[in-house]
């Protein structure tokens, strides 16, 4: 079964009054107030989650392409395909290296005082 997402921005409205409106429309939808990290420490471990889960689905995909390489008929096994296959498998894997090596860790913000 397909799943969707709707995602909706409003400002100024009460939580409890937009999820009665919303739930109105839609009875199954689940409402929540979107908090953003208001710190730059915060939004930069929050941009360094992003990275770690943009490394997952770069490791998902080169997964993904190794089976398709390695459950290929024998016949192909030697064909242009499988060379595709090995190098967007080698281009992800280079991928994932450099999103892993990414190191927030190393920023420093000034005080404000």
């Amino acid at each position: 079964m397909s799943r969707f997402k709707i995602e909706v921005s409003i400002k100024g409205k009460r939580l409890d009054t937009f999820t009665t409106e919303v739930q109105a429309l839609l009875p199954s939808a689940t409402v929540s107030k979107v908090t953003t990290p208001t710190s730059r420490a915060d939004r930069l471990a929050e941009a360094e989650a992003w990275v770690c889960d943009a490394k997952n689905i770069v490791d998902e995909l080169r997964d993904e392409l190794t089976e398709w390489k390695d459950n290929l008929p024998e016949n192909l096994q030697d064909s242009s395909k499988a060379g595709e296959l090995e190098e967007a498998e080698d281009a992800l894997e280079t991928l994932s290296t450099e999103l892993e090596n990414i190191d927030c860790s190393s920023v420093e913000f000034p005080s404000m005082f």
